[in-house]
C-alpha cells in the first residue's frame, strides 16, 4: 500500500514533490552536519 501511495503522490505533485522531497532531505543532511559541527561524517556526502 505504501508503494502505490508513493506513486500516485509522486504521479500527482510531479516535479514539486520531487523539489519537497529533496529539500526535506537536504535540510535533514544540513542541521545533522550542523549539529555535529567538526564531528560530521561524509557518510551522506
Amino acid at each position: 500500500m505504501t508503494t502505490t501511495t508513493s506513486t500516485l503522490v509522486l504521479t500527482g505533485t510531479g516535479k514539486i514533490g520531487g523539489r519537497v522531497l529533496r529539500g526535506l532531505a537536504a535540510a535533514g543532511a544540513s542541521a545533522r552536519s550542523g549539529s555535529r559541527s567538526g564531528l560530521v561524517q561524509p557518510e551522506l556526502q
